[in-house]
């Protein structure tokens, strides 16, 4: 492939690079994550999932009209079944027991158009282990990562959930997040990883115009 004009490579770097940072928030919206904020109370546990639904592998059932989006009509419909999709595949116990949440519903927001579910747990669990199981990977993709916020203030704690480690406990006021075979929170590892992922190819890219440029101005000398 012919390198582009020296005379023309400064501003198409500068583009490129202008790009290329514009652009990772749009990268890092398309990745398949969800968020998850569970904060235990006097009488309940609170549970709040921020996700976006085109990430379902049942999407495509709930479009009625096929126009790529689900509309207020469409997720009224469908409101009531996703909330019981979600929390069958979304689990939550408190000392090993269990629990059921007694209120919970789904909002959409019309913006970004990510649903958030909220369920409320009855269970006071300021001072006792919760464990948190997610499946969502069984309903979306075997990729989708759920990263997950414990408590509130100073006391938060942060851990990740996906196909291969779907479970961790919180424990009392000392203990750190703990997930099964001793795998402790690796969010933000994770996230490192995910970004140098996402601007790995445009990196190549912006090098190789580099070296382009460098070549023309510095060409190889003859004998």
């Amino acid at each position: 492939m012919k390198c582009p004009d020296p005379s023309s490579s400064g501003p198409l770097l500068r583009g490129l690079a202008l790009g290329l940072v514009l652009s990772l928030p749009l990268w890092a919206h398309t990745l398949p994550i969800s968020n998850l904020t569970v904060v235990p109370g006097e009488d309940h546990v609170h549970l709040e999932l921020v996700f976006n639904p085109f990430e379902l592998n049942f999407v495509a059932e709930l479009d009625a009209n096929r126009d790529g989006r689900l509309d207020a009509s469409e997720f009224a419909a469908q409101e009531s079944s996703i909330t019981k999709l979600l929390l069958k595949h979304l689990k939550l116990s408190v000392d090993g027991q269990a629990l059921s949440p007694d209120i919970s519903g789904l909002a959409q927001d019309s913006e970004s158009h990510h649903f958030t579910l909220r369920a409320h747990y009855p269970a006071d669990a300021r001072q006792r282990p919760v464990t948190i199981e997610s499946e969502l990977h069984a309903i979306t993709s075997g990729s989708h990562i759920t990263q997950v916020s414990f408590g509130s203030g100073e006391n938060r704690l942060a851990a990740r959930l996906d196909m291969s480690a779907p479970k961790v406990t919180f424990g009392t006021a000392v203990g750190a997040a703990k997930q099964p075979g001793g795998r402790y929170d690796i969010s933000t590892a994770a996230a490192v990883v995910l970004w140098v992922i996402a601007v790995l190819p445009a990196l190549v890219v912006v090098l190789g115009l580099i070296w382009c440029q460098h070549r023309e101005f510095h060409p190889k000398r003859t004998t």
